[in-house]
């Protein structure tokens, strides 16, 4: 995980975005792992997109998610139509964005 050897600096105020390829077990081990590491305490906000192991309309990630994040005051935006195995537009880390609330948009 890139976050464990600190290149990419403090994720204090930003908004995740997790993608995946693996099956929910994967998906479980690497959510406990960014817990474990302080990310929920950081960010501002996480989006989860598209993990072709899992069916799109599957609650398991958005669940798994909330269960590690209990108490926490971020949106949470889980979208199909971001990730792997789709066509997509990348993101540049460090890109500015934001969720637009009470809009409910993600800009």
């Amino acid at each position: 995980m890139l976050y464990a050897s600190n290149q990419i600096g403090s994720l204090k105020g930003k908004i995740l975005f997790l993608e995946s390829m693996g099956e929910s077990n994967v998906i479980h081990n690497r959510l406990q792992s960014l817990k474990l590491l302080g990310v929920f305490n950081e960010i501002s906000g996480l989006i989860l997109g598209y993990s072709p192991d899992l069916n799109p309309d599957s609650k398991y990630y958005r669940d798994i998610v909330l269960a590690l994040t209990p108490n926490k005051n971020f949106p949470i935006l889980k979208i199909n139509e971001l990730g792997h195995c789709i066509p997509n537009y990348a993101w540049s880390i460090g890109q500015k964005a934001c969720f637009c609330f009470p809009e409910k948009v993600f800009a």
